[in-house]
């Protein structure tokens, strides 16, 4: 449409702004004014009931095949968050539908990611079992790209890390009297570990820093940010403190504009932390966290499993193509105990899905890195993506779930399909 606007000569005919022009409101800064509630309300219901159906519900279970009241509960909640995420009002700023492009080179990934797995799966004589995996990571990633697709990016993100401070942080209180009682803080309702409780904190704490990083900092974001690093800081994990140490420097050079305050307060804060970890025994009681500094160079017993997968005879096809998304767990010799878990998505990955399929993992990594990288430095509206996608794919060194129905690969995916989501730099209009 045209507006006529009259000049002493005649009418003059203005044409209204190309849509070419106009800035994608898709691609507002994370710090920008809030979005509306009614905006935001509905992806994070959907994203907080997903994280929920994904989070472990029971200590020491592995699923391996079956159904009872826990496993048909959590599905349950999977459906929802799906039937939510795919009616309803979009989330746009204006309340129209935004039709955010999702692009298709994450879905391609995960699909022969899960192929891979399948077949190693049905090789290895564990049709059902991981069948039925297979099935619920498909539920989780459509879930995701519904959100991601009908939703702003900012909406997503924010999303995203509420939901996974709600059900950490509730867990993490509901677990507090066994941290008062000389423990790691680890959840009851749910039941999570200290490591699980960390990934879900370690992500919305990322989210704050960033956030306080280029936006006035209130009470509230401050308040916010000492109880997040108090529960952090309680749950004693290693890899996720290294993770969010790493993750908050590149947040900071990510962001897109810093205010001079903060830059100071930066300026100052480094040197500081630096002479202080220096000088005391802080870090070692964090990385050591009791034990003795050999236990920690080796990792402990994760390398057990690690080594037992590692050495898969080449001539089976367990060794190329995996045994399915059912194995979390191998048998071990030598030991005092028969079966040792998992603990790393890289190892997990060659258990499951094979030479292959880790090779096809670690692929779909480093292009993630890099859409995460050129969206955040590129395109704003995107800053908090690449300092927490380098959280969960340090973490996913030394802990299992970057691909399966779980909290971690929850983050991944959202964070995966948001970025390849964000238009390119020079479509956009600053």
């Amino acid at each position: 449409m045209s507006s006529p606007v009259r000049t002493a000569s005649g009418p003059v005919v203005v044409p209204a702004a190309s849509p070419r022009t106009t800035p994608w409101r898709g691609a507002t800064a994370l710090h920008d004014d809030l979005p509306a509630a009614r905006h935001l309300v509905r992806p994070a219901v959907v994203m907080t009931v997903l994280v929920a159906s994904v989070v472990p519900w029971r200590t020491g279970v592995i699923y391996e095949g079956g159904l009872d009241p826990v496993v048909a509960a959590k599905a349950f909640l999977a459906a929802v968050a799906l039937v939510l995420a795919l009616t309803g009002a979009p989330s746009g700023r204006d309340g129209r539908h935004l039709a955010n492009r999702v692009g298709p080179v994450a879905v391609a990934f995960l699909l022969a990611y899960l192929g891979i797995a399948f077949v190693g799966g049905v090789s290895a004589g564990l049709t059902t079992s991981t069948t039925v995996l297979v099935v619920r990571v498909l539920m989780v990633a459509a879930t995701i790209v519904a959100v991601v697709h009908r939703s702003e990016p900012r909406v997503v993100v924010r999303s995203l890390l509420l939901a996974l401070g709600i059900v950490g942080a509730v867990s993490a209180l509901s677990g507090l009297q066994i941290y008062l009682a000389g423990g790691r803080l680890a959840g009851t309702l749910p039941a999570l570990s200290p490591n699980e409780i960390a990934l879900l904190l370690g992500l919305p704490l990322i989210g704050v820093v960033h956030r306080l990083l280029v936006q006035e900092a209130t009470v509230g974001s401050l308040a916010l940010l000492v109880v997040l690093t108090g529960l952090f800081v309680t749950t004693g994990s290693r890899a996720a403190f290294l993770a969010v140490l790493v993750a908050v420097a590149v947040a900071v050079v990510a962001a897109r504009r810093v205010r001079p305050t903060v830059a100071v307060v930066v300026a100052v804060a480094v040197p500081l932390a630096v002479a202080l970890l220096a000088s005391t025994d802080v870090l070692a009681r964090v990385i050591e966290r009791g034990g003795d500094s050999a236990s920690i160079a080796t990792l402990n017993s994760r390398t057990i499993a690690w080594n037992t997968v590692l050495q898969t005879d080449p001539g089976t096809w367990a060794r190329w193509i995996g045994s399915g998304l059912t194995v979390k767990q191998v048998p071990v010799a030598g030991q005092y105990w028969a079966e040792q878990v998992l603990d790393s998505s890289w190892i997990s990955a060659l258990a499951q899905a094979g030479v292959v399929g880790a090779g096809l993992l670690a692929i779909w990594v480093v292009v993630g890195l890099a859409t995460a990288g050129r969206a955040s430095l590129g395109v704003v509206g995107f800053g908090a993506v690449l300092p927490a996608f380098v959280f969960i794919v340090i973490r996913s060194v030394v802990e299992s779930g970057l691909v399966d129905s779980s909290s971690a690969f929850v983050a991944f995916f959202t964070l995966v399909v948001l970025a390849e989501s964000a238009p390119r730099p020079w479509s956009v209009t600053p």
